[in-house]
């Protein structure tokens, strides 16, 4: 295995940060009223520490096309820029989706994200909920509602900063994932959810 990209943890970046101690609460809020992150440290039995993270709600929401069999043959990501996560300004490549604003229901969150984001306009009766990525359990809770949407319109205009829209077969996708370009693991989970799909049609309702 080649561990050469691997971030490193440097001795400076130690030395200007704080151990954590069982107890302590974290937490960011945005302007917006949206508490983005939570952070509560817990011990163990064993006596190791070790954070509780929990994000806001979220959704994400994939358009598919389907051919004349109802079989998906491409769908709409979003190619974004500007993501502090990326490094040299690198584009992001992923499902469009956001945080959830306070007291908004999780469809409404796909189909604002989709609208602001990539100009395609849905209504909720045509979103199809096929489940909810959790992130990896309670140490790192990060509940985000997925969606496919079938029936959609596709509008003319200008994106939201730094969003662009981008139509992908399933061809482009599979060379896609072995660039190993898309940006989060929900992009991959709804991904896997429309090949599984094609492939065991019996096994969905959709």
């Amino acid at each position: 295995m080649n561990d050469s990209n691997i971030p490193r943890v440097k001795e400076a970046d130690l030395a200007n940060s704080m151990q954590l101690i069982p107890g302590q609460k974290f937490h960011h809020c945005g302007k917006n009223g949206v508490v983005y992150f939570q952070l509560q440290v817990e011990s163990a039995a064993d006596g190791s520490v070790y954070p509780m993270t929990t994000t806001a709600r979220a959704a994400n929401v994939l358009p598919i096309e389907c051919d004349e069999n109802g079989e998906v043959i491409a769908a709409y990501f979003l190619v974004q820029q500007g993501r502090p996560e990326m490094q040299s300004n690198e584009i992001a490549l992923k499902s469009v989706g956001s945080f959830s604003k306070p007291d908004e229901e999780s469809a409404d969150t796909a189909l604002r994200s989709l609208s602001e984001k990539l100009n395609i306009q849905g209504s909720s009766k045509n979103l199809i909920f096929v489940g909810q990525s959790y992130g990896f359990g309670d140490q790192f809770c990060f509940p985000i509602d997925l969606f496919v949407l079938k029936e959609y319109s596709i509008m003319a205009g200008e994106y939201a900063g730094g969003c662009e829209r981008v139509r992908m077969t399933l061809e482009d996708i599979a060379v896609a994932q072995q660039t190993r370009a898309f940006f989060n693991s929900e992009t991959i989970d709804l991904i896997a959810t429309i090949l599984l799909r094609n492939q065991f049609r019996d096994a969905y309702t959709w």
